[in-house]
């Protein structure tokens, strides 16, 4: 068991989405479209979903998201339920992790999870003063919230073996189960662990039933018999005597209070009175229903569309609930630029055949998300399996998306998406599939020109020009070179353009020796397996980046590779990749071999992130050196499946898609600058109780920075990373600096190695 504080107030604080985000910081972009479960306190709806959990004040209508950013030790809800006894939220995850919130503590109880349980899934809660009762595939589980820990469970199937239970009910003196094979029951005062003592009502032996629930001093069940449903109010002795008034219907959901209770079938919610007489009825459909409650005189449905809706006592809607966010969690790809993101859920599994997503493409910018989808974007309709994305860098306004079907979608100026595909452009249809054009990747060269993948085709590469002219391009004469799998592209600063073929582990290299019109003297070759013949790494699957050095850096099946000259390869004889060897100085390694590359981006300071299937790695400029390497067991990150990777230079943000959502973390490195035109200090002024780093951006790459006194006394020194240096506010020996102005020297070469130089200044306050 593990516990940690915070130091927010439970439930009660927002997270700040700061333009000022702190180094290190991290900030989850999630979409809680898929709810799964709903509870409440006194003033606060808690809605559970498959990406973390939110909160309705029903006070000031605030909403307020939690993950494993903030306080969650996981973030696929399965259920969650609030103890009034304890004032406590238990939420327990789809694996089976168990979180216990409690003022400013979470207590995280993680032996199921990691116990060798068969069925271990969750059916419900019931509490009872300071327990919790749940139901699961495996029988009871007894929960001490007072207590934070497992106290007991329950299986009490045959011989003791494990059982689904799929609802339970705790009175003073005896407990009640519902389960597929009927009902049981036993008194609290026995041993509950010995399964002897829980016997099934005859009457209801080998029968299904899904729920129990309470009303006034009475218990109620529900039998499902072939898809309809009839209730029994369960008598002192053990008898059920039929309930007409609520059988005979599809029944979803059942919630009551002291007064009423509230039965949701197939197409309407009824509402029954303590005499069981129905007092009203609203239509409501259940096609996304996953939960719902009465509180505060409204009704709260959570589904896995809104997922939040809230409708007053007359069945009339109020209000739709979102927390901001993408609508979907499976991120494929993304792309950053003037401090504007753009990323698609689309995709293709691991043969390259389709997901047949429908397309989903998402815009985050000034803290706030859009999301295009089919149904709201008629540009999209019939539009599937989205999967690349592309910014022209001379137009941020510009944005293209390579589809795995559907061709080649740009979206310009906020107009319309519009589609190329056969019969308005080169881009040609799979011969074996008429109708199906797979466009991978797409990449701006210098002119302006748009480098198009289409996969599978005679002609692997097509371009779009300024002029808004296509061309097409055939490699039919080079093994590898035609209906065969081409994803990924870059152009090098020499304007080489490397293709991808992650299927045959093989790159395309073509050089049309910058005439673009005059094919006369084009090159192209083929790097594969083998030495000098590329020595590519691994069997299949290539994704590949350039770095600020001019080096291609790639990563395969088996780790990573890297060509330090690769403007000369079709004059070098060595056409090899060699791999990155890492030495204690006793052993030597080779750089992530075994591992899976999914993505490398490079950041400001050379540096290079590699996301893989087991987390993301920082990588010193050689790769030589750890940085990090982010895992959940050591971050919020959601998994260690991570799909994509995109870098903002503007400001250090590196946006991580995983399987399971989006987050970002704001490194300590930007892209640098050609002045000191935009020098800022942040925090400033850095006041007694900051002990965080303190970001010097705004830089040349490798400034040097020379912090003094007023009085120009060195306090400390310091080279930046990219455009930003990071201090930590304490002098050579170690020490805080005290109260006063100090002055920031700065001076570096920039590219066209003038020396520029500025000076700024940072106020303490101790």
């Amino acid at each position: 068991m593990k516990s940690f504080f915070i130091s927010i107030c439970f439930l009660f604080s927002l997270i700040v989405y700061s333009q000022n985000k702190g180094i290190g910081e991290w900030t989850e972009h999630l979409p809680f479209q898929r709810g799964t479960s709903i509870s409440s306190s006194d003033n606060l709806i808690y809605c559970g979903t498959t990406t973390g959990l939110f909160t309705l004040d029903l006070n000031d209508n605030s909403i307020s998201r939690y993950s494993t950013v903030n306080i969650l030790n996981n973030i696929s809800i399965e259920v969650v339920s609030y103890n009034e006894s304890e004032k406590t939220l238990l939420v327990i995850y789809e694996d089976f992790n168990i979180d216990i919130l409690q003022n400013n503590r979470v207590i995280n109880i993680p032996f199921i999870k990691d116990a060798a349980l068969p069925n271990k899934i969750i059916n419900e809660v019931f509490m009872k003063n300071q327990f919790a009762y749940v139901s699961t595939g495996f029988g009871i589980v007894k929960i001490n919230l007072e207590r934070k820990e497992i106290t007991e469970t329950y299986q009490f199937g045959q011989n003791g073996q494990s059982i689904n239970i799929n609802s339970c009910i705790v009175t003073d003196n005896k407990i009640y189960a519902a389960s597929d094979n009927g009902l049981y029951h036993a008194n609290l005062n026995s041993n509950l662990l010995d399964f002897n003592v829980w016997r099934v009502i005859p009457s209801t032996s080998n029968k299904l039933f899904p729920k129990l629930f309470q009303f006034s001093s009475s218990i109620y069940a529900i039998e499902s018999i072939n898809g309809n449903n009839d209730v029994y109010e369960v008598n002192n002795n053990l008898s059920l005597t039929p309930v007409t008034q609520l059988s005979s219907k599809k029944y979803v959901d059942v919630s009551t209070n002291s007064e009423n209770i509230f039965y949701l079938i197939e197409n309407k919610l009824e509402v029954y009175d303590s005499t069981l007489s129905l007092t009203r009825s609203f239509n409501k459909s259940t096609g996304n229903q996953k939960d719902f409650l009465f509180t505060n005189n409204r009704f709260f449905f959570l589904n896995t569309f809104h997922p939040l809706l809230v409708f007053n006592e007359s069945g009339e809607l109020i209000e739709s609930i979102k927390p901001a966010g993408p609508f979907q969690e499976d991120i494929f790809d993304m792309e950053v630029s003037d401090g504007v993101l753009w990323a698609v859920s689309g995709g293709h599994d691991g043969a390259y055949n389709n997901q047949n997503r429908n397309a989903r493409v998402y815009k985050y910018e000034d803290r706030e998300w859009t999301s295009y989808i089919e149904f709201s974007t008629p540009s999209l309709n019939g539009k599937y399996d989205v999967l690349s994305v592309n910014i022209n860098p001379n137009n941020p306004n510009e944005v293209y998306f390579g589809c795995w079907g559907v061709g080649f979608l740009e979206f310009k100026n906020d107009l319309p998406f519009k589609q190329y595909f056969s019969n308005n452009s080169t881009l040609q249809e799979r011969l074996v599939r008429p109708n199906w054009i797979a466009v991978g990747e797409s990449a701006f060269d210098e002119d302006g020109n748009l480098w198009v993948v289409n996969s599978f085709s005679n002609q692997l590469l097509s371009v779009l020009k300024p002029d808004g002219l296509w061309s097409g391009f055939s490699f039919s004469g080079l093994e590898s070179g035609t209906e065969t799998t081409a994803k990924e592209i870059s152009i090098s600063p020499n304007g080489l353009i490397w293709v991808a073929l992650p299927f045959d582990n093989h790159i395309l290299v073509y050089d049309n020796n910058q005439t673009l019109e005059d094919r006369s003297d084009d090159k192209a070759l083929i790097l594969k397996q083998g030495e000098g013949s590329g020595n590519i790494p691994g069997i299949r699957g290539i994704t590949m980046e350039f770095d600020l050095q001019g080096q291609l850096w790639i990563g395969t099946s088996d780790g990573i590779a890297v060509m330090f000259n690769p403007e000369n390869v079709f004059d070098a004889t060595d056409k090899d990749f060699d791999r990155v060897i890492i030495s204690d100085g006793e052993n030597n390694e080779i750089l992530l071999q075994g591992t899976e590359i999914i993505d490398i981006k490079v950041d400001g300071a050379n540096r290079k992130w590699v996301a893989t299937n087991s987390g993301v790695y920082l990588l010193s400029e050689d790769g030589k050196d750890q940085i990090f390497h982010f895992t959940t067991e050591n971050s919020p990150i959601y998994s260690n499946n991570i799909l994509a990777l995109a870098i903002d230079n503007q400001n250090g943000e590196v946006y991580i898609s995983t399987g399971k959502g989006l987050i970002s973390y704001r490194s300590d490195v930007i892209k640098g600058e050609e002045s000191f035109s935009e020098f800022k200090v942040y925090p400033n002024p850095v006041r007694e109780n900051y002990n965080g780093p303190i970001a010097i951006s705004g830089l040349i790459d490798n400034s040097i920075v020379k912090i003094t006194d007023i009085n120009g006394q060195l306090v400390n020194e310091l080279t930046s990373e990219g455009g930003q240096a990071i201090w930590d506010g304490r002098n050579f020996n170690g020490n805080r600096v005290s109260t006063g102005v100090y002055l920031v020297f700065n001076s570096a070469l920039n590219s066209e190695e003038t020396l520029r130089t500025h000076i700024g200044k940072i106020l303490f306050i101790n």
